[in-house]
């Protein structure tokens, strides 16, 4: 975990915790890393339920706390964005050519998403479906992402291997699988 104390607007003094998980290739070398905002050092997950401030928080810190080099180095970092941040394009202080936006899975794909989704890739930004669930109503989002993000824990191998093939054949996509655990 990434922690520095900074000195609020206010003058109070807050820390900053980001966790920095990393994201692999398939030889096994760093290919980016994913940021998610902490409540605490202690703490391996997000306290809060609001998102919204969560994704804030991170961008703030990783563009005026830290800098992106201080959190990812060389490697691009994936950020979660929420409908809300989409919608209202708060994503576009990050620079396109270091991050990956995260659609979390929560995200239905309605008109306006999906709209918010393609001026996204028109202004060059990778776009990434997280924790994706096969669905034909998510079909246009598949159709604008880059990458695909599978939790495997929930999903069986043979079950994903099928379903992705017939439902949307996955050409072009990079497969992102998550929560892979490599023995000991």
């Amino acid at each position: 975990m990434i922690t520095r104390s900074s000195t609020a607007t206010d003058t109070n003094t807050s820390s900053v915790f980001i966790g920095r998980q990393p994201i692999f290739d398939r030889e096994q070398n760093v290919y980016a890393y994913e940021l998610l905002y902490r409540s605490s050092a202690t703490r391996n997950s997000f306290a809060h339920t609001d998102g919204d401030q969560a994704t804030n928080s991170l961008i703030d810190t990783s563009l005026n706390v830290l800098s992106l080099d201080d959190l990812v180095g060389k490697h691009r970092a994936f950020v979660n964005i929420t409908r809300k941040l989409l919608l209202d394009q708060t994503y576009s202080v990050l620079p396109k050519d270091r991050v990956v936006l995260e659609l979390l899975e929560n995200i239905e794909p309605d008109a306006d998403v999906i709209e918010s989704c393609q001026l996204l890739k028109r202004n060059g930004y990778t776009l990434a479906l997280d924790d994706f669930e096969f669905r034909q109503d998510y079909r246009p989002l598949l159709d604008l992402a880059d990458i695909v993000k599978i939790d495997f824990l929930t999903c069986p191998i043979q079950q994903r291997k099928a379903e992705m093939m017939q439902n949307y054949g996955f050409g072009g996509h990079r497969i992102a699988g998550g929560k892979i655990r490599r023995p000991r």
